[in-house]
């Protein structure tokens, strides 16, 4: 029955409707409250947080953005005595909790945080959350009035949901924001849900202008190397700016991610 809560809870979430989300929430954490698992709790948290973030953008109301708080200590905790494969959560959660709470988030910090979980997600080859951080990067430069710094996140949303087989959910995108993405991109987009893209043809990564292979490839992606410049990039500007993510904590998952 829980699993069934969780499945309807995060497609609920997954396709934005989130008085929905909440409502199966609620019965779900009844269920489950007790189950302390780490791929329960963790996931868990994930979607308490997207609901808060959503819901207190929507009603600024100060107990989503409490359920929003609450789920990133969570996480963060379960990353220290656990294990480290929740850091895209907790990377998607501080990047949503930037975006929702200030009136004029700077665009460069949310950028790197939404870059970061992006990263981190797709070493672990978890290409939902990659497509979800991406989406929800993307809307919020929507929110922002920002149109120039949204066609690659759209474009890479429908591209990472499309390798995990959501093909639903790329129409969802499509349907939305697709006035966003870029002509040439939504010819790419289109050629690979007819299945007419070669095998390597890869995603193109926004962070450091490289290709990274798709599927079984890019799971074998000597990540730190690759990636490392704009790593680099993201670090310096979130040391900077100051918010929740900890650079120590990044490099050191980030070094233990590169065995994978």
């Amino acid at each position: 029955i829980a699993f069934k809560f969780c499945t309807h809870m995060s497609l609920a979430t997954y396709f934005f409707k989130y008085d929905m989300a909440e409502k199966i929430f609620k019965l779900f954490y009844r269920l489950n409250e007790q189950n302390k698992s780490y791929g329960s709790e963790t996931s868990r948290c994930l979607f308490m947080g997207l609901i808060g973030a959503a819901q207190y953008r929507i009603k600024k109301k100060r107990r989503y953005l409490t359920m929003l708080r609450s789920a990133i200590r969570t996480l963060h905790k379960s990353s220290k005595t656990k294990g480290r494969n929740c850091m895209h959560h907790l990377f998607i959660l501080e990047a949503e909790e930037a975006a929702s709470t200030k009136s004029a988030p700077d665009p460069q910090n949310v950028k790197n945080l939404y870059d970061l979980a992006v990263l981190v997600a797709t070493k672990v080859s978890h290409v939902q959350d990659a497509a979800l951080a991406c989406e929800l990067a993307g809307e919020h430069f929507v929110r922002q009035g920002q149109h120039d710094m949204v066609s690659s996140y759209f474009a890479m949303a429908a591209e990472y949901y499309i390798e995990w087989g959501a093909t639903i959910k790329v129409q969802h995108v499509l349907d939305r924001r697709g006035k966003y993405i870029e002509h040439h991109a939504m010819q790419k987009i289109r050629r690979k849900l007819d299945g007419d893209v070669e095998e390597d043809d890869g995603i193109v990564s926004n962070f450091t202008g490289s290709e990274s292979g798709s599927g079984a490839q890019r799971t074998q992606l000597d990540f730190l190397a690759s990636t490392q410049v704009g790593l680099d990039s993201a670090m310096e500007a979130i040391s900077e700016n100051g918010p929740p993510v900890h650079p120590e904590d990044t490099v050191s998952v980030l070094t233990d991610l590169s065995g994978y």
